[in-house]
Order: structure tokens, then C-alpha cells, then sequence
């Protein structure tokens, strides 16, 4: 699951998160969910889609972030 991505304020505009995106997946990760409140619209620039919630993995849906720190608005992908 990805938690955060952030990119320092000098170096936004640079496409440094899809960098960071495309290192992570170039590691032979094979699934990557998210959970996001404001940048879907970001991610789904970069490929993800959104996913209902009923279809994550048990073991992305037991963790704090999914289950309880992230409000059940927030967009899955």
C-alpha cells in the first residue's frame, strides 16, 4: 500500500513523484493500492484506477490506514 508520496515545495513541477512512482514499480511490485482524499486525479494521470473498497486485499484492509485513519470518503486505486 502506498501511504504518502510528498515532493518538496522547489522540486514540485518536475515530475519527481512519478519518478519516485516508476522506481517503486520497476522493483517487480505486481499490485500497488493507494488511498487518497485530494490526489486521484494525479494518480489516475499515472496509470492507477479507483477500486471499490470491498476489493482490496484483507491485508491492505486490516491496517490503521485503511481501516481507520483515512475517512471512508477516501478514493481507493
Amino acid at each position: 500500500m502506498l501511504r504518502s508520496v510528498a515532493v518538496q515545495v522547489d522540486y514540485r513541477h518536475q515530475h519527481v513523484g512519478q519518478q519516485l512512482l516508476t522506481a517503486v514499480q520497476q522493483r517487480g511490485i505486481q499490485r500497488l493500492f493507494l488511498i487518497t482524499t485530494t490526489a486521484d486525479h494525479y494518480f489516475g494521470r499515472l496509470g492507477f484506477e479507483r477500486i471499490e473498497r470491498n476489493l482490496v486485499p484483507d491485508t491492505i484492509s486490516a491496517t490503521r490506514q485503511f481501516s481507520g485513519l483515512c475517512p471512508a470518503s477516501a478514493v481507493v486505486m
